[in-house]
């Protein structure tokens, strides 16, 4: 049996504000055409939100996930909600096409008629059209989602949210207005 080494505690993180700027810079120049979300879900990855903000304030939105809400969530019960709501204004949502990261999201055969359902709710807005590519970073790439998501989402109008971090690397394909 193998020995196990624990590590020191306590374990400690330093948030390196210039660097996180500087990495944002960095994505934003490989995509100058599209807006930038910065991912800080799970409470920035446990360095707190507040911790690195400072550091993303040159992004153009924020990607943030409650595992919770989302399960209860997943079945439709989002647009529901905002049909049923009163609002004084539209909100923007994005409307996310499961192409295979297989969490959240509309089937490629079901999305255009929950983007009609979204179009015709009042309370909402824009309505961004997007995905998330479980494997733009490996062998498998992006090629299959990419071709789900266009089949879904063809014939419908909307602004596109598309490429993680590794497919604003890889992918150039699939750099699109977010």
């Amino acid at each position: 049996m193998a020995a196990i080494k624990s590590m020191p505690r306590p374990i400690s993180a330093a948030i390196d504000l210039t660097a996180l700027a500087h990495n944002l810079a960095t994505i934003r120049s490989l995509v100058p055409q599209s807006k930038i979300w910065s991912i800080v879900k799970a409470n920035a990855y446990g360095h707190g939100l507040a911790r690195v903000l400072p550091g993303l304030r040159k992004t153009d939105g924020f990607g943030v996930l409650d595992l919770d809400a989302a399960i209860k969530l997943r079945d439709d019960e989002q647009l529901q909600m905002l049909e049923a709501t009163r609002l004084t204004k539209p909100v923007n949502i994005q409307l996310k096409m499961n192409t295979g990261m297989n969490r959240l999201g509309y089937r490629p055969e079901v999305y255009p008629a929950a983007w009609q359902r979204a179009r015709a709710c009042p309370n909402i807005g824009q309505i961004t059209l997007m995905t998330h590519f479980s494997d733009a970073d490996n062998g498998r790439g992006v090629e299959y989602q990419m071709g789900e998501f266009e089949r879904g989402a063809k014939e419908l109008a909307g602004p596109r949210c598309l490429a993680n971090s590794a497919a604003v690397l890889w992918h150039a394909r699939t750099h699109a207005n977010w």
